[in-house]
């Protein structure tokens, strides 16, 4: 009869030792997962025909596609909201009969506007090559807005950018794309 009161003791301290552990569990204990400050982001567009060079000799057919511009880009992030990195990319213009690789600081500003939601404002300035003709070269600029989804980061802009160089000597190539964009964080 003593070892099956043993028995007994032994699976209520058992049960005792089991419930009070359970009582040591602490929330801040649990590891958390660790915020990068780095991002990637990857875009993709396609430029407008139209032809804010007036004195340019392009054909007039406006608002037709005209190319593709491809974007990659890295740098730092803060909470998602602010982000700044070096970016590059190839912009291929079909009336230009140009590809160019810009290399450009870019400026994020991405408030949330609701609970799913961002806006986003881009900001980009730096150098662009011309492939192919010789020493054409010149400044960057961009200025993008978009709207952006919260969890999957995928995000639909427009984006106006300008080069410092133009083929026909009217000075500046101007574009207006729209285009889909991924920040990975």
């Amino acid at each position: 009869m003593r070892t099956s009161c043993d028995r007994f003791k032994l699976s209520l301290l058992a049960i005792l030792f089991a419930v009070s552990a359970r009582a040591q569990y602490f929330q801040e204990y649990i590891p958390k997962e660790k915020k990068k400050p780095t991002y990637l982001s990857f875009g993709f567009s396609l430029p407008l025909r139209t032809h804010l060079d007036h004195d340019a000799r392009i054909n007039d057919n406006r608002w037709l596609p005209d190319g593709i511009f491809t974007k990659f880009g890295a740098g730092l992030n803060v909470n998602r909201w602010f982000t700044s990195g070096l970016h590059t990319g190839t912009d291929y213009r079909i009336s230009e009969k140009l590809v160019t690789i810009p290399v450009y600081l870019n400026l994020r500003f991405a408030p949330k506007i609701n609970e799913m939601t961002r806006i986003s404002l881009q900001s980009g300035y730096g150098y662009a090559f011309a492939v192919g003709h010789g020493d054409l070269m010149g400044d960057y600029k961009k200025l993008s807005l978009g709207l952006e989804d919260d969890q999957s980061a995928l995000s639909v802009f427009i984006e106006y950018s300008e080069y410092g160089f133009s083929r026909d000597n009217t000075g500046h190539i101007r574009s207006i794309s729209l285009g889909f964009g991924l920040f990975i964080f």
